[in-house]
C-alpha cells in the first residue's frame, strides 16, 4: 500500500477545508484534516495518477474556493547489472549491459574498486576499465543503482580476473658453428609451454622442456639465423601467449696475419687478416703480447721467432695460427764528408750491416736535391747550413737513416793563402791509428775555440789549438757512439769565423 502526506492550507475568511479525490483512495484521519494522509487504492495505482481537490468550508457569505493537486504514481524501478563474469586479467575493458525497467529507466554505475567507466558512469552499456589494484585484488564488485526514481533500487555484479599467462623465451643468443643452444625459457599462470622452431633443428630432450637444448640443423647453419618460439598455453579465459628469440650462428673464424720486414731493435708491424666476426686478438711474440688487431713489436735479438695469433668471435669461436719469421740485423747508417771550394762537398758512405750488405742509398742534401749513389759529390748553389740525410736499405729490407749538418762557406770571402775551417762528419776513435782524433782543418787560425757537446747539451771538449783534437773521451771515459755537436769560433786572416755542425762518433 502506498500513501502520501498532504500539506494543504486555507487562509482568508476561513481556515477550514475538505479534501476530495477523483480516485477511490482514503484520507486519514479524515478528509477535513488539512495535512491528512492519502492512501492510494489499487485503482489509483493502476490509473498511474489521481487528482485531489481541497475546497474551503465555513465560507459564510463568501464563495467556496478550490485548489487541486495531481499525484503521479511511478512504478518501482527494477535494476539488472548483469550476470557475474570471469575475464582475463590482461583485458583492456569489460563491456557492461545494465538494464533499468520501471521508474525513470536511468541508473548509475559505481565500483567497489578503482577502475573507470567509459564514456561515463551513467551509460547503461558502459565499458569498465579495471585498475591495476582491481586486477591485483582478483575481483571487483560493480553496483548499478536507479536514479531519478522514487526508490534507489540497485543490483550488482562481480567481475573475477583470471591471471594472464606470461612467457619469456629469454634473450637472443649468438653461437659458434657446431655448437648447441641452451635454452632458459620461463612461464607463469600457464599449465604447459612448448618450444617450436622456424628452422629445422631439434629440441632435446623434448620441446616441452623449458631449459631444453636446441640442436641447429645444417640448413639452420647455412641460413645463419633461426627463430625459436616459446608458447604458453591458455589459462581459463586467457588465450595462449608466445615469445621468441633469435639464434645467430657464426661461422668459425680463420686466423691469419702478415708482417712487414722484421729488423732488429725496430718496430715490426703485424697486420691481422683473419676472417670472421672477430672481437678479440691474442698475439704472442715470444718477448711480448698484444690484444690489438694490428700491433707492432720490437725484437732485441736476431734469428727465427715464433709468432702465435689466437682470434675469437663474439660467439666464442676461436682459431689459432702460428708462423715463424726471421729478425734481421738493422744496418748502421753513417757517412763522412768534406767541403771544398767552390761550394762543393764530397760524401763518403760509412754504413755497415752484419750479417748482410747495403742494397741501396738515398741521399737528401738539404736543398731538394737527392742521389742514389753510394759516395756522391754535390755542389750547393749558395753558402749556408744544410741538413743532409742518408737513408740506407739492407739486402734484408731493413732501413736506417742518419742526419748531419753541412756548413758551406762562400769561398770568395776567404783570403788568399788560407782555407776554410773543415770538420769531418765522422771519426772512429778505435785506436787503429786511422781517423782516431777529431781535428779542425783549414786555417791558419789567428784565434780558435773548438768545442764539442753531447746530446744533452753538456760541453765535453774544448780546445784553442788546432793541434789538439777530440779523442772521443770525456774526463778519461770513453763516450758512446752517436751524434755530437761542435762549434768553431775564431778568426782566419782577419775574418771572424762562427760555425756550428755535427759529427758522428763511430765505434
Amino acid at each position: 500500500t502506498m500513501s502520501t502526506t498532504l500539506n494543504g492550507s486555507v487562509t482568508g475568511g476561513t481556515t477550514t477545508g475538505k479534501w476530495t479525490t477523483t480516485g477511490s483512495g482514503t484520507f486519514t484521519p479524515t478528509d477535513s484534516t488539512l495535512n491528512a494522509t492519502y492512501t492510494l487504492s489499487s485503482a489509483d495505482t493502476t490509473a498511474g495518477s489521481v487528482k485531489l481537490a481541497l475546497t474551503s468550508t465555513n465560507n459564510g457569505s463568501c464563495v467556496a474556493v478550490v485548489d487541486k493537486v495531481v499525484i503521479t504514481i511511478t512504478s518501482v524501478p527494477v535494476m539488472y547489472a548483469g550476470a557475474d563474469t570471469t575475464v582475463c586479467a590482461n583485458i583492456a575493458s569489460i563491456q557492461l549491459n545494465g538494464t533499468a525497467t520501471g521508474g525513470s529507466g536511468k541508473g548509475k554505475w559505481t565500483s567497489k574498486g578503482s577502475g573507470t567507466f567509459i564514456p561515463n558512469d551513467t551509460t547503461l552499456n558502459a565499458n569498465y576499465t579495471p585498475s591495476a589494484s582491481d586486477i591485483i585484488t582478483g575481483n571487483v564488485k560493480l553496483i548499478f543503482t536507479a536514479t531519478n526514481s522514487c526508490l534507489a533500487t540497485a543490483d550488482s555484479m562481480i567481475i573475477t580476473f583470471t591471471p594472464a599467462p606470461t612467457v619469456n623465451a629469454n634473450v637472443d643468443q649468438t653461437i659458434c658453428e657446431g655448437n648447441t643452444v641452451t635454452l632458459n625459457g620461463s612461464t607463469t599462470n600457464a599449465p604447459t609451454a612448448t618450444w617450436s622452431s622456424k628452422g629445422t633443428g631439434t629440441f632435446s630432450p623434448n620441446a616441452t622442456t623449458l631449459n631444453a637444448i636446441y640442436i641447429p640443423s645444417a640448413a639452420d647453419i647455412i641460413a645463419g639465423t633461426v627463430k625459436l618460439l616459446l608458447t604458453a598455453s591458455g589459462n581459463g579465459s586467457c588465450a595462449s601467449r608466445s615469445d621468441s628469440l633469435i639464434i645467430t650462428i657464426q661461422a668459425k673464424p680463420v686466423a691469419n696475419f702478415t708482417n712487414a720486414t722484421a729488423c732488429l731493435n725496430a718496430a715490426v708491424n703485424f697486420n691481422g687478416t683473419s676472417t670472421g666476426t672477430i672481437n678479440t686478438w691474442a698475439w704472442d711474440f715470444g718477448n711480448g703480447t698484444s690484444a690489438n688487431q694490428n700491433p707492432s713489436n720490437t725484437f732485441t735479438t736476431i734469428g727465427s721467432k715464433t709468432i702465435t695469433l689466437i682470434v675469437n668471435t663474439t660467439a666464442g669461436c676461436a682459431d689459432t695460427v702460428t708462423k715463424t719469421i726471421f729478425v734481421n740485423s738493422l744496418p748502421n747508417a753513417a757517412f763522412t764528408f768534406a767541403t771544398f771550394c767552390p761550394d762543393s762537398a764530397e760524401f763518403t758512405d760509412a754504413s755497415t750491416v752484419t750479417p748482410g750488405s747495403i742494397l741501396s742509398w738515398n741521399w737528401k742534401f738539404g736543398d731538394s736535391i737527392s742521389s742514389a749513389l753510394q759516395h756522391p759529390k754535390h755542389t750547393y748553389s749558395s753558402a749556408g747550413t744544410y741538413y743532409t740525410t742518408l737513408i740506407i736499405t739492407s739486402d734484408s729490407g731493413c732501413v736506417a737513416s742518419v742526419k748531419d749538418t753541412v756548413t758551406v762557406i762562400n769561398c770568395n770571402t776567404t783570403p788568399v793563402g788560407v782555407s776554410d775551417p773543415k770538420v769531418p762528419s765522422g771519426f772512429t776513435p778505435n785506436g787503429d791509428g786511422h781517423n782516431d782524433i777529431l781535428y779542425v782543418r783549414g786555417g791558419p787560425f789567428t784565434t780558435l775555440s773548438f768545442r764539442v757537446f753531447n746530446e744533452w747539451g753538456n760541453e765535453i771538449f774544448n780546445s784553442s789549438s788546432q793541434a789538439i783534437g777530440w779523442d772521443g773521451t770525456y774526463k778519461g771515459k770513453v763516450q758512446p757512439a752517436g751524434s755530437y755537436v761542435w762549434t768553431i769560433g775564431g778568426t782566419i786572416g782577419g775574418k771572424e769565423i762562427k760555425m756550428l755542425g755535427g759529427v758522428t762518433l763511430i765505434r
